[in-house]
C-alpha cells in the first residue's frame, strides 16, 4: 500500500487485526480462518468488547446516543453481529474520518506544516483526499523474516522527519520532500490544492490509491458527496485535550470537572485525558 506513519494514505492507517475464541457461540466454527472485508475502526473495539462480555452500557446508552459516556456520543458501533456472521453489509460503519480538516490543527495548506496536510474520509469503497496525505511513496515488505528490521528503519526512511518531528526533511523552503513533494508551490504532491486536488480512489478496487477518480465524470457526485461529509465533520472539530499550563482552554475545564466529580475520564480530544498546573 501507499505512505506509511504520519501519512493518511491506506499504507499509514490501515492494521491487520484477527479474532479468536474457541467459544463456538462467540465465534462459530465457520467462520475460523476466513477474513472480514467489513469495514471497522478502532474506536469499534470497546463497544464490541463490551458485547462480547454481555456488558450494557451505564444509563441505557448503548444506542449511540451518548447515555452513561459524558457528554459526547460514542464514535465506536458494536461489531459482534457482523462479525459473526462474516457479511461485510452487517458492518454498522459506513465511514472512516482519517483527519479533519482544521486551521492551526491540520490545514490544508502545506506550506505552514508539513509532512502531512489536510483531511481525508471514507465513505463505503471511496476515499476523499483533501490537501497532502503525506509521504506518498510505496515501501514493498521485505521478502524474509531475517530482513522484517528493514521494516523499522524503512519507517523513519519513509516519515523522513526534521528532528523537531513536524516538518518533512528537505519539504520546505522550495525543496521537494522525499517523494518530491514541494509543500510551497504544491509541485509533486498528490491531492495537494495546488496540484489538482483533492483526489478520490475506490480503495476496494484500488487498495494502492494508484488511480485517482477525482476528474471523472461519472464519479462527480461521489466526490461532492464525500466532500460535503468532510467538510461537516471538520466542523465538528474539539480542540485536543491534554494542554500543559495553568491557563486552561474551556475543554480542558470541562474534562478536569469530569474526572473530579464522575473519577473517570471523559471520553474525547487527545490521548491525554487532563491537564494540571504542575504540567
Amino acid at each position: 500500500m501507499r505512505g506509511g506513519k504520519f501519512t493518511d494514505w491506506e499504507g499509514g492507517t490501515r492494521v491487520r487485526a484477527f479474532v479468536h475464541s474457541p467459544n463456538a457461540s462467540l465465534l462459530p466454527v465457520a467462520r475460523a480462518g476466513t477474513q472480514y472485508e467489513g469495514l471497522m475502526h478502532a474506536t469499534d473495539t470497546y463497544r464490541t468488547l463490551l458485547a462480547v462480555a454481555g456488558l450494557q452500557l451505564p444509563h441505557g446508552g448503548d444506542d449511540n446516543t451518548g447515555g452513561g459516556t459524558g457528554p459526547v456520543p460514542f464514535d465506536g458501533y458494536d461489531q459482534l453481529a457482523a462479525l459473526q456472521s462474516g457479511s461485510a453489509s452487517a458492518s454498522r460503519r459506513t465511514e472512516v474520518v482519517y483527519a479533519p480538516i482544521v486551521a492551526g490543527l491540520n490545514p490544508e495548506d502545506c506550506a505552514s506544516w508539513g509532512q502531512a496536510c489536510g483531511g481525508a474520509l471514507r465513505m463505503g469503497r471511496f476515499k476523499v483526499i483533501r490537501g497532502y496525505p503525506g509521504d506518498s511513496r510505496v515501501l514493498p515488505l521485505p521478502a524474509a523474516e531475517a530482513h522484517a528490521t528493514k521494516i523499522a528503519h524503512g519507517d523513519d526512511a519513509i516519515s523522513g522527519l526534521s528532528p523537531d518531528g513536524r516538518r518533512q526533511l528537505g519539504g520546505g523552503g522550495g525543496d521537494p520532500g522525499p517523494d518530491g513533494c514541494n509543500y510551497t508551490t504544491g509541485k509533486g504532491c498528490p491531492c495537494h490544492h495546488l496540484n489538482g486536488g483533492p483526489c478520490l480512489f475506490d480503495v476496494v478496487a484500488d487498495p494502492s490509491e494508484s488511480h485517482n477518480l477525482a476528474a471523472d465524470p461519472q464519479f462527480a457526485d461521489v466526490k461532492a458527496k464525500l466532500l460535503a461529509r468532510l467538510a461537516a465533520v471538520s466542523a465538528t472539530h474539539m480542540p485536543p485535550a491534554g494542554l500543559k499550563g495553568a491557563a486552561l482552554a474551556a475543554d480542558d475545564q470541562l474534562q478536569c470537572r469530569h474526572v473530579q466529580t464522575q473519577l473517570s475520564f471523559e471520553p474525547y480530544g487527545a490521548f491525554l485525558p487532563w491537564a494540571t498546573s504542575s504540567d
